[in-house]
């Protein structure tokens, strides 16, 4: 009896002595770091009318309440109907960083012409349904712009860009990243290739108003 208790001794010191060991170890290594936090000026989705100058809105990076350095990346082309994605990022003390998009929407024409919102019959395997609605002038959500259906559903936003052409909105989903999709829309259609990352191919997808 008394060689077992003098072996759950030693044992019990053995552990407490690791115990100490890693807690010298690891003493000052676990903090909480606080991301960056952003204020955007202006809308995430910015629609500008061909040829008109881009102005940045602004945007605003703090930690903490103090206010830290924003870094640009991307630019707009005024000229030329299409997306443009502008990234801004923030270092916090601890060197970790956070970005947030601003997405610019180069459009032509008269955007309250034209309204997308509807049931739609179709998709890349012709047998699919989606749901369009309405954001804001020009701006759409799909409940499913591939077609695929459940559980693999693609939700996503569809931009006017006047005049008849649309793109789709770059997008996260279950088979990867979906790239900015070009097209074209009459009063009962909607067409368009979707792309998505990783993939050879491109997939034509035609939408037909019910």
């Amino acid at each position: 009896m008394k060689k077992r208790l003098k072996y759950s001794s030693l044992l019990l010191m053995a552990f407490a002595l690791i115990l100490i060991g890693c807690e010298k170890e690891t003493e000052g290594i676990s903090k909480v770091t606080k991301f960056a936090e952003f204020e955007m000026t202006g809308p995430e989705y910015y629609f500008l009318e061909k040829g008109t100058p881009f102005s940045e809105p602004g945007i605003k990076a703090t930690e903490g309440g103090e206010e830290i350095p924003v870094t640009t990346e991307g630019s707009v082309d005024e000229t030329t109907k299409g997306i443009y994605i502008l990234s801004y990022s923030a270092k916090n003390s601890d060197g970790f960083e956070k970005t947030v998009t601003r997405i610019v929407i180069v459009y032509e024409g008269d955007l309250t012409a034209t309204d997308l919102t509807g049931n739609y019959a179709g998709g890349y395997y012709g047998d699919a349904t989606m749901s369009v609605s309405k954001v804001k002038d020009g701006l759409y959500q799909s409940t499913d712009v591939f077609g695929y259906g459940p559980p693999y559903e693609i939700s996503g936003k569809i931009a006017d860009l006047g005049n008849g052409d649309l793109i789709v909105l770059p997008t996260s989903s279950a088979f990867g990243p979906v790239l900015k999709s070009e097209g074209i829309y009459t009063s009962t259609t909607l067409e368009y290739t979707l792309g998505i990352e990783g993939y050879g191919y491109i997939f034509d997808t035609v939408w037909t108003k019910q």
